[in-house]
């Protein structure tokens, strides 16, 4: 029997996954998921984490399960983590999937983004005033939801700290080190993370190959869960 460990994206969790994994255990694939601190049943670190403290913590869990080597899915921000594992520990990793992951880090140059940082500085001073204070968390709520930065408004107590640590941790440069069959796989109409960067990925991972569905948006795995597990089935079993 084959065994597979999926890593969920930021605020996400393992539930978020219970479809694919439905339907890959049919198929004889023994599926973990655990949810990473801070999301789902798991309480969130009682310190600033980045990467390197995750990683640490996914290999603990894999031990526990006794498995030596197993395949490797990860999806956004575990998709960073998942590249991380099959960099650093190649001896570990069997085939690894790539689902719209968050690897390339994109500088903040647009128009659009620099608006957004000038109305956010704007905004603080308006929206702390007294006859308007009510108002501050409707304004953050629409404001991060068009200009970005969603995540971090729903991020609580430690967690709005972790996750400014993970944006500034760059692991792109590992991408050569990934010695496992890789297959990454995007949605066309992915809002979040452009489909684009899965031929990037794909120039620099050697031995990978690359799958866009047409729809799916940043979840398939919630959007289209029967067409990416038979895209993760045909992976595994080829």
């Amino acid at each position: 029997m084959e065994n597979l460990l999926i890593l969920h994206g930021w605020g996400s969790n393992s539930q978020r996954w219970s479809k694919v994994k439905e339907i890959l255990e049919k198929q004889k694939i023994q599926v973990f998921i655990p949810d990473l601190p801070g999301f789902g049943q798991t309480p969130p670190p009682k310190e600033v984490w980045g990467k390197k403290e995750y990683l640490n913590w996914i290999l603990n869990e894999i031990q526990k399960k006794g498995w030596e080597k197993f395949n490797l899915l990860g999806h956004s921000f575990g998709g960073e983590l998942a590249m991380f594992l099959s960099a650093t520990c190649p001896q570990k990793v069997k085939k690894l999937i790539l689902l719209s992951p968050a690897i390339l880090r994109k500088k903040p140059a647009s128009k659009k983004v620099k608006f957004a940082y000038f109305l956010a500085r704007v905004s603080k001073k308006i929206f702390n005033l007294p006859i308007l204070k009510n108002f501050k968390p409707i304004f953050q709520k629409i404001f991060y939801r068009i200009f970005g930065g969603y995540d971090y408004y729903l991020a609580k107590g430690v967690m709005k700290e972790v996750m400014k640590k993970i944006l500034k941790e760059d692991l792109s440069f590992l991408l050569n080190k990934v010695e496992a069959k890789t297959l990454i796989l995007w949605a066309k109409d992915d809002p979040v993370l452009p489909a684009s960067d899965a031929l990037l990925l794909n120039k620099k991972i050697k031995n990978s190959k690359v799958k866009i569905f047409p729809k799916g948006g940043h979840s398939p795995h919630r959007n289209i869960p029967e067409d990416l597990s038979k895209s993760i089935l045909e992976f595994i079993y080829e």
